[in-house]
């Protein structure tokens, strides 16, 4: 056999496959280009000089581009996993981690929430003991307070309820140091010493004040004025009294169960009230009192000077 029929069977068996069913998914192109692979590789001996074939180029070119192909899709399979792995594991963690064998991650979870539990149970405990504490005392309290039967102001003293009557006149606004003339004397008198008020009143259910004013009603005792000639005169006044802008203050709080029902303290509570007329203030309007005593004190007391039709009013110099 001749050098040129040597070099032609070995072509052609490394053209030919080896068996002629075996096929791959780049169909026929692919076998052809794998035997001209085949042919450049194994069978090329160095005695055989290299053959520059333009179908080489082509079968590298289009492995190359199937390769990366299978590349890209495999790529692009492994990023859809772990995105469904990530979703699944977002909405079934556990599972997850209990299928991944990652039982000691949770292991902490149970007891932290078991705990957190005792810790709510513990504190709703100590709040409920505390608030039926405090409503056992507010009905211990109440319960030693008469509750009134009808609408009105009550003074509470030595566990007797005295009412109040209203005021004929609208208390000031208390940047008014001086309301208008009142001629009626109190009805209400209260021995000297602590007391406290109850009061009834329907519209108290949806806006209880959280303080109340005692304002002063003082005494006009007597007024100056001045004659044509300049010449000035004193007189006595009778029944004769205003209300000054001279407050204390007085704490709020609920009377057991009922909404319409308030208790009124002095603030602080040991405080006592000095004697003279008073006017209980809750929502513009005055309850009149009187706390009797022997010397009231200087605020209960007013002189009035009568110039220019306008009245001046000024503390006793004297009582």
């Amino acid at each position: 056999m001749t050098d040129g029929t040597k070099e032609q069977s070995i072509r052609s068996r490394a053209v030919l496959p080896s068996d002629p069913q075996r096929t791959t998914r780049i169909g026929e192109d692919g076998i052809h280009a794998r035997s001209l692979l085949v042919r450049s590789a194994p069978y090329r001996t160095s005695s055989l000089p290299i053959v520059s074939d333009p179908n080489d180029r082509l079968a590298n070119a289009y492995l190359g581009k199937h390769l990366r192909s299978n590349f890209w899709r495999n790529t692009q399979l492994i990023a859809a996993a772990a995105v469904g792995i990530a979703i699944y594991a977002a909405y079934d963690g556990k599972s997850a981690l209990s299928r991944l064998g990652l039982h000691w991650l949770d292991r902490s979870a149970p007891i932290s929430t078991t705990n957190s539990a005792e810790k709510e149970q513990n504190v709703a405990g100590v709040e409920t003991r505390s608030a039926s504490k405090s409503n056992e005392a507010v009905r211990q309290r109440s319960s030693d307070i008469p509750a009134p039967t009808e609408y009105g102001a009550y003074a509470l003293v030595n566990g007797q309820l005295t009412e109040l009557e209203q005021l004929p006149i609208k208390v000031p606004d208390p940047r008014v140091a001086i309301s208008a003339a009142i001629s009626m004397p109190s009805r209400a008198h209260l021995p000297f010493g602590r007391f406290q008020f109850v009061v009834f009143r329907r519209d108290l259910i949806n806006s209880a004040p959280d303080r109340v004013t005692v304002r002063v009603v003082a005494r006009v005792l007597r007024a100056l004025s001045f004659d044509a000639a300049g010449n000035a005169k004193t007189t006595s006044v009778e029944q004769s009294w205003v209300i000054r802008n001279n407050a204390y203050q007085m704490r709020v709080a609920p009377y057991g169960d009922n909404p319409e029902m308030i208790v009124i303290r002095p603030d602080p509570a040991d405080f006592v009230l000095p004697a003279g007329r008073y006017a209980l203030v809750l929502k513009g309007t005055g309850y009149d009192f009187t706390i009797d005593g022997a010397a009231p004190d200087v605020a209960h007391c007013l002189e009035r000077t009568d110039a220019l039709n306008v009245p001046i009013y000024s503390e006793c110099r004297k009582l």
